[in-house]
This record gives structure tokens, sequence and C-alpha cells, in this order.
């Protein structure tokens, strides 16, 4: 192969060496990503779709005495909404200059260093974009986001595959608030309300930066809204009724979300979790290059877990 073999041979180790601690890096800066993955929520498998079954309705369970006729109608109710995977590629070149430039192995991984952190930067930005995102980015090939899981019109639309607007159990809860100090944490509580059954409740509120700071400011001094072990972690965080709370730079301006890790998971495709490819350098250029890839895919199973809340005013 032409070029700086030895560089080439370098470069191509030192990212292979390097994969997991670049995916780590891109997980620890994205804040929701961070959590999904604190929690298991984020999924590593693979297949031609992302299958997530469900029970939307419930069976015929009756009381009965001694030889009754039982009511043995299939009672339906069970379904799986289908997502695809989405493709993101960060390309890592190397122009033939300075590779020449940056002869020796300190230099080398100097230069390589740098591209290291350009590709976990420009991947970071663009994974926690989508992941706030309503999918319909770049024609559509942008990953599920928020907006679209857990949409403030949730009416009308497809997603996974079931039409929204024919299928109530597949919509989420939205509420609007208004004057934070009056009604911001009597608001928010009857969402919490609304998205629990039983155990089953929101474990996360992501809040964009303004209205987290309206929070902070009503909780301000009150031990129970402090967050010691989330704070312990690198994020910044308070708690509401038990729920963890933090804000998202990428969240939306004016909308906040209330998720259920249960049911909110992030699938990543085995076959490109934040995998570089081998430098190639191609015939008509004098340059190498790699892509740096991930199949990823945000879904849920029960659309009716999630709330969002929005319109907060001073």
């Amino acid at each position: 192969m032409p070029g700086n073999t030895n560089f080439d041979t370098v470069a191509s180790t030192t990212f292979n060496n390097l994969q997991k601690k670049m995916a780590d890096n891109i997980s620890d800066n994205i804040p929701l990503f961070k959590y999904l993955k604190m929690k298991g929520s984020v999924v590593v498998s693979g297949g031609d779709k992302i299958v997530r079954p469900m029970i939307y309705k419930m069976a015929n369970a009756q009381s009965y005495s001694g030889r009754d006729s039982l009511d043995l109608t299939d009672p339906g109710g069970i379904t799986a909404a289908e997502y695809n995977w989405k493709q993101t590629i960060v390309p890592v070149t190397i122009d033939g200059i300075t590779k020449a430039r940056n002869a020796g192995r300190e230099k080398q991984i100097s230069i390589l260093d740098t591209l290291k952190q350009q590709a976990e930067i420009s991947m970071a930005d663009k994974v926690s974009e989508m992941m706030f995102g309503d999918g319909t980015g770049n024609g559509g090939k942008d990953m599920l986001g928020l907006q679209a899981i857990v949409d403030h019109a949730p009416t009308t639309g497809v997603l996974g595959g079931i039409d929204r607007a024919t299928n109530a159990f597949w919509r989420n809860k939205t509420k609007s608030i208004g004057a934070y100090g009056t009604y911001l944490m009597p608001y928010l509580s009857t969402l919490i309300r609304d998205l629990t059954r039983g155990t089953n409740r929101p474990d996360i509120i992501v809040m964009n930066s303004t209205d987290y700071g309206y929070l902070e400011t009503l909780a301000w001094g009150k031990a129970q809204y402090q967050n010691t072990k989330l704070t312990s972690l690198g994020f910044e965080a308070l708690k509401y009724q038990g729920i963890d709370v933090i804000h998202d730079a990428n969240t939306p301006t004016g909308k906040n979300y209330c998720l259920n890790t249960k049911h909110l998971k992030l699938y990543i495709n085995s076959a490109a979790n934040f995998t570089m490819g081998k430098f190639i350098e191609p015939a008509d250029g004098d340059y190498l290059a790699a892509k740096y890839k991930l199949y990823a895919q945000l879904t849920t199973d029960r659309a009716e877990s999630a709330g969002v809340f929005y319109g907060v005013t001073t």
C-alpha cells in the first residue's frame, strides 16, 4: 500500500485500542445517554429491525364458582412496535503532508489524539442533537428523539409502525404549566400521577436549562430536593418526589420530559457500536480515511409511560 505504512499501522492500532474509551467519553458527555446507560437502558443487539413487544389490553381475568363456563374469548391486546436502525458516521481523515510532517511515533500519537478528540466531540454533538429531535432531520435519516417519542401533540403521526391517531394507548401525556412559582410543582405532580401505574412510575425528568433553573429556585435549600447520588456521578441534578431531575443543553427550549427508563431504550447495533473502521488510502487522493460509525435508534414499548410538560413562564 502506498504512503507511510508505519503511520497507517499506528493509526489503526491506536483507534482500535481507544474505541471503548471513546464510546464512554461520548456517553459521559450526553447527560440523557449517560443516565440511560447507568439504568441499563442502552441495549446492544442486532437484527433487521428493533422489535418492542407490548401489551395494550388486559386478558379476561374473571371470578367464577364451581363449574361456571369461562369466557375464553381471545382478548387480543398484544402487538409490537418496530423501529428501523439509523446510521451516524464521522469521517476521520488525515492528508499526506500532515502524515509526513508527523513522522515518528510520538508525533503520530499526538495527531491521532487530536483526531480522536474531534471524532468524539463530533459524534457526541450529533447523537445528543438527535436524541432530542423528532427524527425528521436530514430527510428522515436521523434517529428518533424525544420530540418524536414524547410529542407535545401525540394524537397524530406514526411511531414504531403504530398510528397514534387511531390507537389512544400509543399516546404520551402532556401538561401545559404556566407561571412556575404557582404551577410548576403542582402541575408536575399531576403529570407524575398520570404516568404512575402502581410501582411503575417515571424515574427521570429531563429539563431545559431555563426551566431547570426555575425548579432549582423553588428547591433551594430544601433537603428533600437534593440529589447527592447523581451529583457525585457528575450530573447537575435535583430530586423531585423521588425522581431524578437533570438538565441537558439539547433539551428543546420550552419543553421538559418526564420519562420511565423501563420503557425508553436506546438500541445500538453490535455491528456499529461506536466502531472505527480501518484507515484506507483511496486511489485518487493523497490522504487516509476511516469511518467512525454508530447504528442506533431510540425506542419505546409504552408511549403512555412518558410525558412532556411545557409552557413554563415567570
